[in-house]
């Protein structure tokens, strides 16, 4: 069900990811400074960029992931990602993620990603949750979701990081 939507707002628009994102996926998941955010690993080759690519969509066990290019909708440039994953068990509940390059940061992408995310996921009527973690450390990311109206959600199974909550 994840994979039909496709996500429009003012500014943005998801797509899928393509062979020529490549470039652009790498540099923005090989930067360091921004890594430190995301909770995985830098790449370290351009090779990983295109495995993202092909791997977008996946299915591992009962949890489906769907990785989506988010791209300026004057231009059509690739400006982030925003990742989907629903557990087969939880149908009312999606969760989410999304990173931008650094250049792409302080813009209000973030709050405007999950406003769309959300009254898509909102018209669906099957989807009724949406969580997502952040890094502690992550201070913009806190903001965004605390400005958007998600709840911190007590947890232990990922002390580094904070897991938010908001029913729609």
């Amino acid at each position: 069900m994840l994979e039909t939507f496709n996500f429009e707002s003012e500014r943005l628009k998801t797509t899928p990811l393509i062979k020529e994102d490549a470039q652009v996926l790498f540099q923005m998941y090989s930067d360091e400074e921004a890594m430190q955010y995301r909770g995985s690993n830098a790449m370290e080759t351009l090779e990983e960029a295109f495995e993202m690519i092909k791997r977008q969509s996946s299915i591992e066990g009962e949890l489906f992931k769907l990785r989506l290019a988010i791209r300026n909708k004057l231009n059509h440039d690739l400006i982030g990602t925003l990742l989907l994953s629903r557990d087969k068990n939880r149908h009312h509940q999606v969760e989410i993620g999304f990173s931008f390059g650094k250049n792409h940061w302080g813009k209000g992408y973030g709050q405007e990603t999950l406003k769309m995310v959300e009254e898509n996921l909102k018209a669906a009527n099957e989807i009724r949750e949406i969580t997502a973690w952040c890094i502690k450390e992550n201070s913009a990311s806190v903001k965004i979701f605390e400005k958007t109206g998600y709840s911190l959600v007590d947890q232990s199974e990922y002390p580094q990081s904070h897991l938010f909550l908001k029913t729609i």
